[in-house]
């Protein structure tokens, strides 16, 4: 899993949104059908940033091991 992350200062740029978009792309021509996002955890701006991409709200299960 991984997570990507931008100073307010590099939003500008958009890096974020021309990363997912080619990791969409790259995918839909690889035919996969689904990417998990991950959860917002009702983080309002998050889910804006997904729903740019399509995205919609699912439960999914999470397994916590703790050591």
């Amino acid at each position: 899993m991984w997570r990507t992350a931008s100073t307010p200062q590099a939003g500008p740029a958009r890096a974020n949104d021309l990363m997912m978009t080619t990791v969409i792309e790259s995918l839909c021509d690889r035919g996969v059908q689904r990417y998990v996002l991950g959860k917002s955890s009702g983080k309002t701006s998050l889910e804006q940033f997904k729903a740019k991409f399509g995205a919609r709200a699912h439960e999914v299960p999470e397994i916590v091991i703790r050591a």
